[in-house]
């Protein structure tokens, strides 16, 4: 069996109105909840994509609204869990944990410049999609060695980066919905 990927995005977060790629916050959901819903998720995606449970691996982001559930999820299917730091969500730099109605007040330059460039730029102090495509890339290249069905809990922008790393231009990826807590196979879409 070659190596396939699935992503479970992260429980919805207790941050609405705020800029929180890399600020670890809390989610609606305690993490055995999510990771229950995200059990039942993969067990129905892995029927109709007639892939074999279990996982080999189980992969997350250091961020507790991802590696608590994966945590549960390993444990579950008997797996290890690993974080990787090539797994956070874009770093917003400057803009981290700052609400977005505050940023448009106070920074409103700044956050207007990259909004309309945020292909090649970055916030300030943070990072571009092109550094979130080439660690998440490089991610996993080291994994796809490995053949069997790999888990990742993750952020949307890292789904979004493997998305385009499967052929999607940054702009079609963005706007596709990663909802959470579903299954997708970022590179069977």
């Amino acid at each position: 069996m070659a190596a396939r990927l699935v992503c479970l995005r992260h429980a919805q977060t207790l941050a609405a109105g705020r800029c929180v790629g890399r600020t670890d916050v809390s989610t609606k959901l305690l993490p055995k909840e999510a990771s229950d819903k995200m059990r039942e998720e993969l067990s129905t995606w892995c029927r109709s994509a007639k892939a074999g449970l279990p996982p080999c691996s189980v992969w997350s982001s250091p961020l507790s609204r991802c590696q608590a559930p994966a945590a549960h999820l390993a444990a579950y299917h008997g797996v290890k869990m690993s974080t990787d730091p090539r797994l956070l969500e874009l770093d917003f730099g400057e803009w981290e944990g700052r609400t977005w109605a505050e940023l448009e007040r106070e920074d409103g330059e700044r956050l207007l410049a990259w909004m309309n460039d945020w292909r090649v730029k970055a916030p300030p102090a943070g990072e571009t999609t092109e550094a979130l495509t080439k660690r998440v890339s490089s991610w996993w290249q080291e994994q796809s060695t490995r053949s069997g069905l790999h888990v990742l809990v993750a952020h949307a922008g890292v789904v979004k980066a493997l998305l385009v790393m499967g052929g999607w231009t940054w702009d079609d990826a963005m706007s596709y919905p990663i909802p959470h807590l579903r299954a997708m196979a970022p590179f069977e879409q």
